[in-house]
């Protein structure tokens, strides 16, 4: 098992300017991809795109549907543990 961890960088109003001092979240996963889902479905998020980074970590985009048809968006910056 390999551990990723979330670091907030958008939540959709503002930047989060101190989101790398602790992580949302921490997921212990087989890969990337299963590390991702399972995040979003502990959050009732929806994957909308990702991009690697060059360091090797990812940043990936989450969207969350409200009530009323709007959409808003997360983003993520994902370090490989």
């Amino acid at each position: 098992m390999e551990q990723y961890c979330f670091y907030l960088e958008y939540d959709g109003k503002r930047t989060v300017s101190h989101s790398y001092e602790s992580p949302a979240a921490v997921i212990n996963s087989e890969g990337i991809r299963n590390a991702i889902h399972s995040f979003a479905e502990k959050n009732s998020l929806k994957v909308d795109s990702q991009e690697s980074l060059t360091d090797g970590n990812y940043r990936v985009f989450f969207v969350k549907r409200s009530l009323f048809g709007g959409g808003r968006e997360f983003v993520y910056y994902v370090k490989h543990e």
